[in-house]
């Protein structure tokens, strides 16, 4: 009898948890804006929201700068900067701090969303060809790997203090370095006479 009414119990507040987990906050866009499959222009277009267009606003990432939202029956994402939400009966650009203030949530982005919202789209299968949670590998980037030309790579072939190159003023080896015929353990004949 107990595990009937909890199960009585659970049934009558799974709509109340639904509902409390799947908020959703009006909002209009601001601009013409692409509504995209994931948070990055590097997604798929899902739609072309016009201007003045009313949305439902499920969350935002981490930092607030893009947003689930729907439009009619297209689910995906917009940049933060393109979304108006009433905030004191007005309508304001979603920052971070009006996002708090009317209170829309972090939400994440992952396949299973994916899965969720785009398997009738022709992208649907290709999730890892456009998923890159952090910024794609950049050779010229600050902090990539081994580049040839790097002003302070040791094995730059041109770096001022590399010690193997063959013109440095200074280097022992070089064929104009000041130890050419002048340190007194030097070897050379000049002029027909060797001089130690």
């Amino acid at each position: 009898m107990r595990k009937f009414l909890l199960g009585v119990v659970v049934t009558l507040l799974m709509p109340l948890i639904a509902t409390t987990a799947f908020a959703q906050t009006p909002g209009f866009t601001t601009t013409t804006v692409h509504l995209r499959a994931g948070p990055s222009t590097s997604y798929p277009v899902v739609a072309t929201l016009p201007q003045g267009a009313t949305i439902e606003v499920y969350g935002c990432q981490a930092g607030y700068d893009w947003c689930d939202i729907s439009w009619n029956s297209a689910r995906g994402w917009i940049a933060s900067s393109y979304i108006l939400t009433i905030n004191n009966g007005q309508r304001t650009v979603l920052t971070p701090q009006v996002a708090v203030a009317v209170g829309i949530t972090i939400v994440v982005f992952n396949q299973a969303y994916w899965a969720a919202h785009y398997q009738h789209y022709p992208w649907y299968p290709y999730w890892n060809r456009y998923y890159h949670p952090y910024h794609p590998y950049h050779p010229y980037g600050p902090y990539g790997p081994y580049h040839p030309y790097h002003p302070y790579h040791p094995y730059h072939p041109y770096h001022p203090y590399h010690p193997v190159h063959p013109y440095h003023p200074y280097h022992p080896h070089g064929p104009y370095g000041p130890l050419y015929g002048t340190h007194p353990n030097a070897h050379d004949y000049h002029g027909g006479i060797h001089r130690r």
